[in-house]
């Protein structure tokens, strides 16, 4: 963890982001990228795009079911690439793809459920991007839960849990900059 509490990814880690769309872990990896690219945004620094911003042909896996994690994953990146993109000014009305209602349920599983985790990010996207949009949030909807904390320091690459948990973390420190600005 870096000194603002955010956990950016190993530079070792760069191999992974430019793996395949079909390997869930190089999204992930992606996904902490491009969180780290959004908090220097958010902290005024002089950043054009996002480090990795998802494919065009990923948009046909952003529409498939609530069961699909990958599905989750890559619609997290567009939406994370619409929050950059409304940090650098740009007329954004809403994320591409927000959270649908009935996902609460998921979304208040337990720190076991992959789904849930992916899912909470999904809510906590939604509130930042209505953050910057000026809305009055004072708080993230899910934050991370300080026992989270052991998942996120473990430095095993292959654990996607730990992956997720550091993003939920990152989340909240990219809402706290937001709160700071």
């Amino acid at each position: 963890m870096d000194a603002n509490g955010m956990f950016p990814p190993p530079e070792s880690w760069r191999k992974w982001a430019k793996l395949s769309l079909g390997l869930g872990m190089a999204i992930q990896t992606t996904q902490l990228f491009n969180q780290m690219a959004v908090f220097a945004k958010a902290t005024g620094q002089m950043i054009d795009a996002l480090p990795y911003p998802p494919p065009e042909e990923w948009r046909q896996h952003a529409k498939l079911t609530l069961g699909a994690n990958m599905s989750i994953a890559v619609c997290y990146a567009f939406n994370e690439q619409a929050i950059f993109d409304k940090l650098a000014g740009q007329q954004i009305d809403a994320l591409p793809y927000p959270p649908p209602e009935e996902w609460r349920q998921h979304a208040k599983l337990t720190l076991g459920a992959n789904m849930s985790i992916a899912v909470t990010r999904a809510f906590n996207q939604q509130a930042i991007f209505d953050k910057i949009a000026g809305e009055a949030i004072g708080s993230l909807p899910y934050p991370a839960p300080e026992s989270w904390r052991q998942w996120a320091m473990k430095n095993n690459l292959h654990a996607n849990m730990n992956q997720a948990c550091k993003q939920r973390f990152n989340q909240g420190g990219i809402f706290a900059r937001l709160m700071d600005a």
